[in-house]
């Protein structure tokens, strides 16, 4: 057979059909755990996430996340929750490149599916009052850098991303307050 491949070509299809299956089953149980992590953080502080929200979400409210959003350089995935009138309540790990550095934070965020919602929620948002805290059109982000070395303590760091995620809901009146409304 004539192969007139690349060298380079050649030695990575290779090594991609050598590796696969044990590399891709290495992703799924890395994701499986980082998810058993995310939920046992938020069945802990569901009390208090719901306190704040003003909902009763259960712990059978909540399901698997995982996002690979198209165009960006980075995937997600943890626990979500439905926030009915609004979009959706993520806890994830959120891992990113930006040129040659890898990045990771553990992320509690507010997803809205149209920016006209709770616009007076997005209002209290003010830049600098958390150090941990950014805004979007659609996202309100609590996120905690973690170093790939302290990837093993990533509970601790998503116990702190909702510690400020409550505590900017509750300073901004509670969520309920805020849904139903529009720009």
């Amino acid at each position: 057979m004539n192969d007139h491949r690349p060298d380079a070509e050649r030695e990575f299809l290779i090594t991609g059909a050598r590796t696969y299956l044990d590399a891709d089953d290495a992703m799924k149980e890395f994701r499986r755990l980082i998810q058993e992590q995310s939920r046992t953080v938020v069945c802990d502080r569901l009390a208090e996430i719901n306190r704040v929200c003003g909902a009763n979400w259960s712990t059978d409210d909540l399901g698997l996340y995982s996002e690979r959003p198209a165009g960006y350089d980075c995937c997600q995935f943890g626990q979500q929750l439905p926030v009915e009138e609004l979009g959706g309540l993520y806890f994830c790990l959120k891992l990113s490149r930006e040129g040659e550095n890898k990045l990771c934070h553990a992320v509690a965020f507010l997803y809205r599916r149209n920016k006209s919602l709770a616009a007076s929620l997005w209002g209290c948002f003010k830049e600098g009052a958390f150090a941990t805290a950014s805004v979007g059109p659609w996202n309100l982000f609590f996120a905690r850098h973690v170093s790939e070395e302290n990837i093993p303590e990533f509970r601790e760091y998503l116990n702190q991303a909702i510690t400020d995620f409550i505590a900017f809901i509750e300073n901004s009146g509670g969520l309920r307050k805020h849904l139903g409304q529009g720009a």
